[in-house]
């Protein structure tokens, strides 16, 4: 018997794309039971938008809209988790789009195999220039991946309800990164998961968010984001917990490199000064600035350089 699942979707201004993501939903072979939708203190149409959607929609899919008074999509999504009466969950973004396949596959991974956690595929995502491509992903990814490549991403993965709930959720506290961080601190249960290689969910690049990805004018949300995965893993019982913090170091060392790029100098010797002082060992200190080094020469592949700590 395959188990229950529900989408839930933040909104917030998107009345504009919100039907697009909604009509993926409605288009899957085998339907969600639940699909919840959050608005979050959206100035434009976003709410009655919706409402107007699920008036109109005939289909045997449960559809609940609820508001959310805290602003920010973590808010948001933890509004619809408490509301989740299904065994599995999918968190969406407003502005993307489901492939058909999507709810089947996933229900049918975790239905061959009731012990995962977590069932992960791959996206596509298409940029403001009109480029598209796939994301990075893996089908045996672990933490390591997760660190460097956020392959949970919100599109990317199903996760069974009680198992998000014992992780704690979405982090309220963090602006930025929070889909990342909440990756790693499912990531350090070594929980049992599975990937597949196609390709389900399309993600698309927004005009608005072209600002949000100056790496340098989000440094301090960024960064707090880099200091709760550290505390996270620094608080675990993992054997490993001390390469993944040099991990985590090398992430923020690539970080200071985006700095440096963006020509955000003093905000890139700030952050690589606060690496170099929470590294005793002066190899890997050398790592972190060889990809510093390299990230801020706008040079790729900087994240590979993990397999030398």
């Amino acid at each position: 018997m395959k188990p229950t699942l529900a989408v839930v979707i933040p909104v917030f201004n998107r009345a504009s794309l919100v039907c697009r993501t909604l009509q993926s939903v409605a288009a899957q072979t085998v339907l969600p039971e639940h699909l919840i939708v959050v608005d979050n203190n959206s100035t434009d149409e976003s709410f009655s938008t919706v409402r107007e959607w699920m008036r109109k929609y005939s289909g045997p899919m449960k559809c609940t809209l609820l508001s959310e008074d805290k602003a920010g999509a973590c808010a948001a999504r933890n509004r619809g988790l408490r509301s989740v009466d299904t065994e599995l969950v999918v968190f969406f973004d407003s502005d993307d789009t489901m492939r058909p396949r999507l709810v089947e596959t996933a229900k049918k991974r975790f239905a061959d195999r009731p012990e995962l956690k977590i069932v992960h595929w791959n996206c596509v995502l298409h940029g403001l220039d009109g480029k598209s491509r796939k994301l990075k992903h893996r089908r045996n990814a672990g933490i390591a991946f997760q660190i460097f490549h956020a392959f949970l991403r919100p599109q990317g993965y199903a996760v069974r309800k009680d198992f998000i709930d014992q992780c704690g959720g979405w982090d309220e506290n963090l602006p930025a990164w929070n889909d990342w961080e909440l990756g790693v601190r499912m990531m350090l249960r070594n929980p049992p998961a599975s990937g597949s290689d196609e390709i389900l969910a399309d993600i698309y690049a927004q005009e608005e968010s072209i600002t949000g990805r100056s790496f340098s004018a989000r440094a301090s949300r960024l960064e707090a984001s880099l200091r709760q995965s550290a505390d996270d893993i620094a608080g675990s019982d993992l054997p490993d917990r001390d390469r993944l913090l040099r991990f985590i170091r090398l992430r923020a060392s690539i970080l200071s490199g985006y700095y440096a790029l963006e020509g955000s100098t003093k905000e890139a010797g700030r952050l690589l000064n606060l690496v170099a002082a929470s590294e005793s060992s002066r190899w890997a200190s050398l790592i972190y600035r060889t990809a510093y080094l390299m990230t801020s020469k706008g040079l790729r592949g900087a994240s590979s350089l993990s397999m030398l700590i």
